[in-house]
């Protein structure tokens, strides 16, 4: 059984099949307004943003080093 307050699981549940493709703004605000809270809400909103923006699949940003993303001069 669900619990209504995870709205999360409306867009996504693991071995539920294909994620649904965010449409619109709203939608990805809502996202974000979910991922948000909580403690590591900062941290879920951070990830969510270089998913996005890189197209990285979640296997792949599990993945990543510090290294791949930062330079050391």
């Amino acid at each position: 059984m669900r619990r209504p307050n995870n709205r999360l699981k409306d867009i996504y549940e693991p071995g539920r099949g294909k994620a649904q493709i965010i449409d619109t703004p709203k939608q990805l605000a809502h996202v974000l307004w979910a991922a948000s809270r909580g403690a590591t809400g900062p941290r879920n909103v951070a990830l969510l943003w270089m998913l996005f923006g890189s197209g990285l699949r979640i296997n792949e940003a599990a993945q990543l080093k510090i290294r791949d993303v930062l330079t050391v001069n």
